[in-house]
């Protein structure tokens, strides 16, 4: 009985303070590359970092990044793929004041990129 009223009084403090309406506004995204200029055939590292700034748990956040069609990317990595993008996703879990990242490499295979 004590459990269900501290359970009930949680979620009514969820609901009072809206705690969990946008709960991306805990999360911050920062995406690296570690060449400002790439020429055709040179590879580009692109790091993707997570950071969450809340006392939350994440269990379930999924990156997303879309690199024009031009760039070769390994064929496991690709989740979507047309003639002018291509779109690599991860799904992963971010702990309480953690961060989390994932690292790309990427080829060029065309001018003005």
């Amino acid at each position: 009985m004590i459990a269900f009223l501290i359970v009930t009084a949680g979620i009514l403090f969820l609901y009072k303070y809206n705690v969990l309406d946008r709960a991306d506004r805990y999360l911050d995204c920062i995406q690296e590359a570690d060449k400002a200029l790439v020429e055709p055939g040179e590879t580009i590292a692109y790091t993707v970092t997570v950071v969450n700034r809340s006392f939350w748990l994440f269990p379930y956040i999924r990156a997303s990044v879309y690199f024009p069609g031009a760039f070769e990317l390994p064929e496991e990595e690709v989740r979507e793929e047309s003639s002018w993008q291509k779109t690599v996703s991860r799904s992963m879990m971010i702990l309480p004041k953690g961060r989390v990242s994932f690292r790309l490499q990427a080829v060029c295979g065309k001018r003005g990129r």
